[in-house]
């Protein structure tokens, strides 16, 4: 997760970093160096909060396919609900 001021802006995720390399494939070694994580990380999030209900958040992962959702209470990231943390839920 991207934090700024106790507040969540964005998140990176390897996919990001291989689909930004994929895209800038003319850069070399010394411009990638100078990339900020700004220009590579994911701003439309989606996000839960700690009242979600779990079966909802494994839909909007399904439907978002991703890995992991940033759970926030109001502004402030409070957590991350990952693939691991529903299987452990359920097993």
């Amino acid at each position: 997760p991207v934090v700024e001021d106790s507040i969540l802006i964005g998140i990176i995720t390897p996919r990001d970093i291989l689909i930004f390399l994929r895209e800038n494939e003319s850069l070399d070694r010394m411009e990638m160096a100078k990339v900020k994580i700004n220009e590579v990380m994911e701003r439309n999030l989606a996000v839960m909060y700690p009242e979600t209900r779990l079966m909802d958040a494994i839909k909007t992962m399904r439907l978002r396919r991703v890995g992991g959702l940033p759970v926030t209470d109001g502004d402030e990231l409070v957590g991350i609900l990952t693939e691991r943390d529903i299987i452990e839920a359920f097993a």
